[in-house]
């Protein structure tokens, strides 16, 4: 989960791209509906879309679903970087085909070679763009939803336990909707984060 801002985070699963990534689809979420299918670029071919550093790993396409009741790409919680990123770059660019500007920024230090491509999502063609694109909207992963999983808090307070344990220090919004990092962080902080995250949000119940 790398963050290259020094704020708190607001939002669950917020690693740098991916803040912006979750940030989108929260924002959309008040737009339209959701929207699944597998990452194509604006020709309809399956490919790295809206990324700059060449094509996408073999297989990644075969790892994603449709949300379950609804359009979308689903997110699993064990999802990895580049294929959160296909699927976001994805969505970006048929929003892009779409009248949306579009932005992009590299993968920081947990991918530096990496290009993440975000919207413009207070463009005024932001509205019929998300309907048009429904069908690639992420979607992020239900352990993760307040709303489906009765466990969150309990998840996430674990989740900030067992960074605490590996030396990454938080201070937690009382809603569970994200935090700040306190002191130094650790080299290897975004690998602790996510790991913590797995162990904790997808453990039995």
């Amino acid at each position: 989960m790398t963050n290259l801002t020094s704020g708190p985070r607001t939002t669950r699963l917020l690693r740098s791209p991916v803040v912006g990534l979750f940030a989108t689809i929260a924002t959309l979420a008040l737009i339209t509906g959701c929207g699944g299918s597998k990452a194509e670029d604006d020709s309809g071919q399956k490919s790295d879309v809206a990324s700059l550093d060449g094509p996408g790993k073999a297989g990644t396409a075969d790892r994603k679903t449709t949300a379950p009741g609804s359009e979308g790409v689903q997110l699993r919680l064990d999802s990895t970087e580049e294929e959160q990123r296909l699927i976001n770059n994805a969505y970006s660019a048929c929003l892009k085909k779409n009248g949306v500007p579009t932005y992009s920024k590299s993968g920081g230090a947990l991918d530096p070679g990496s290009e993440w491509v975000f919207p413009e999502t207070k463009s005024p063609s932001m509205r019929g763009a998300a309907e048009a694109c429904k069908a690639k909207k992420p979607i992020q992963p239900p352990e993760l939803d307040k709303e489906k999983n009765p466990h969150y808090m309990d998840d996430f307070r674990e989740q900030l336990q067992c960074m605490d344990k590996r030396g990454v220090k938080t201070n937690a919004l009382p809603d569970g909707s994200g935090y700040n990092y306190v002191g130094n962080l650790p080299p290897n902080y975004n690998r602790i984060e996510k790991e913590c995250e797995v162990e904790a949000f997808g453990g039995k119940k």
